[in-house]
């Protein structure tokens, strides 16, 4: 019995043997047993993202049976939408060179709350920027700005991804911003059964002040799963590019080992692919929380033929993944016609783009 309850733990992924060890000297070994017998009584973590103290005030039902706080969370409080620390809602945003976006982001948060965390990640800006980001930092204190351990946003997302505590993540790009009342809807799925809550995206043209496009697909198929959620749950589990619009429990993420990647561009796609097709429940809703902007430059407006191989590349990956995994019964395959699209919208000469077409054929996608 005993021994089946270590290894529960252990699958669990939420047990950190190695950071127990750290933190705990005294304990020299059997870490996940020192915590079931002896570590929870005396209030020990067994992770950083584990609040046994916490956890045995919050809900005094589990102190009074005397269950092991981990193991009900494992069993029944995960389930019950139960929190393993404090904070609930953790914010994730990586920028470079952005700093002059950076406020309107960062205000819309604090307007709606000061009641999560909030990581800003630099991602190798300039000397300049790097010095208006000192300044900015003095009118946010509560969140913490870090640098990128390595390069471009989806290794920046990583890192802040590292340090969250919280319960629920939600993705913000430094030129987004959320919307009034945003708070107030996410929060209403804290204590839901599901690992991902998907909300229909808006945008702006920041050029007209007047609303965008770069939302409507996504936009639409969210819409789309709330009017027939058995007929279009494949697509928007394997559809919802973007990290943002979707809230994302944390303990599934840990548990089934979910990073973005490190790509210079995409690094998103195979991440919110994961995400979606490994969550064993989801859900949306109609309410929506986070606009997206257009009509500036940015990383997607730089389009070079390095940028289309690399997203050639990605979406090898996408098929690929989806041909070893998905057994359902549509086509969800990427085509690659948008890369030749994009191309000729950019500018590419005639080399570039037949070195292009090659390319694409070479990996065997479709355009």
């Amino acid at each position: 019995m005993f021994e089946q309850m270590v290894e529960e733990i252990r699958n669990s992924k939420l047990f950190d043997e190695a950071w127990y060890l750290m933190t705990y000297p005294e304990v020299v070994d059997a870490p996940i047993g020192h915590y079931l017998i002896v570590g929870a009584r005396e209030g020990k973590n067994p992770s950083p993202y584990f609040d046994t103290a916490y956890y045995l005030k919050a809900y005094p039902e589990v102190a009074k049976a005397r269950y092991n706080p981990l193991l009900h969370y494992i069993r029944v409080g995960q389930q019950e939408g139960y929190s393993p620390c404090p904070s609930r809602l953790a914010i994730v945003i990586p920028h470079k060179n952005s700093v002059g976006m950076l406020p309107r982001l960062l205000k819309s948060i604090e307007r709606e709350t000061t009641e999560v965390e909030v990581f800003v990640v630099d991602d190798h800006s300039d000397s300049k920027e790097l010095a208006r980001l000192e300044t900015l930092k003095k009118s946010f204190p509560a969140y913490d700005f870090l640098s990128n351990e390595g390069r471009f946003a989806g290794v920046a997302r990583n890192t802040a991804l590292k340090r969250v505590k919280s319960q629920w993540v939600l993705f913000a790009d430094a030129d987004d911003y959320f919307l009034p009342g945003w708070y107030d809807e996410v929060s209403k799925h804290f204590k839901c059964r599901e690992d991902v809550v998907y909300f229909p995206p808006t945008s702006e043209d920041l050029l007209t002040g007047k609303v965008g496009v770069r939302h409507l697909g996504y936009e639409e198929i969210v819409h789309d799963y709330l009017k027939l959620p058995r007929w279009n749950e494949d697509r928007i589990r394997v559809y919802m590019y973007p990290p943002w619009s979707k809230l994302v429990r944390m303990d599934f993420l840990r548990k089934h080992g979910i990073w973005f990647g490190e790509e210079m561009v995409a690094n998103d796609v195979m991440f919110s692919l994961r995400t979606g097709f490994f969550a064993e429940r989801i859900t949306a809703s109609q309410v929506p929380i986070y606009c997206a902007t257009e009509g500036l430059p940015s990383l997607v407006a730089f389009n070079t033929l390095e940028r289309l191989k690399i997203r050639a590349d990605v979406d090898r990956q996408f098929n690929d993944f989806l041909a070893e995994n998905y057994q359902g019964p549509f086509n969800l395959r990427k085509k690659c016609n948008y890369l030749q699209r994009t191309a000729i919208y950019s500018g590419f000469s005639e080399e570039e783009m037949a070195e292009l077409l090659v390319y694409i054929h070479r990996l065997g996608l479709e355009i």
